[in-house]
């Protein structure tokens, strides 16, 4: 007579899900490696400063002396491959300097 030993099912169980979550895992890395964002152009009168394209990655936005920033100062890379709110512009100031005339 020959007995032959099975694992017990929670240790295939377990074996089995590791084994998937392994694949998973494996699957998921490939396709966050291949994920990245379009480059991000300078709005006009302004820069960027890009740290990447890839997820995770952050555009930081300025805008020239005389000029303000209309939108995100900041955008992030997302798992969409798409960058966080909206393109900003950088927008002329314009103000008005009152002068006062003293009469003696």
């Amino acid at each position: 007579m020959t007995v032959t030993r099975h694992p017990p099912p929670e240790r295939t169980t377990i074996d089995l899900e590791s084994n998937l979550c392994r694949q998973w895992s494996k699957q998921m890395r490939l396709v966050f490696l291949d994920l990245h964002c379009d480059e991000q152009p300078a709005p006009e009168n302004g820069a960027v400063k890009v740290t990447g394209e890839m997820f995770g990655d952050t555009a930081a936005y300025t805008c020239k002396d005389g000029y303000w920033l209309s939108g995100n100062r900041d955008r992030v890379c997302q798992g969409d491959a798409t960058w966080s709110g909206k393109q900003p512009e950088c927008k002329l100031k314009i103000g008005c300097e009152l002068q006062f005339f003293v009469s003696a």
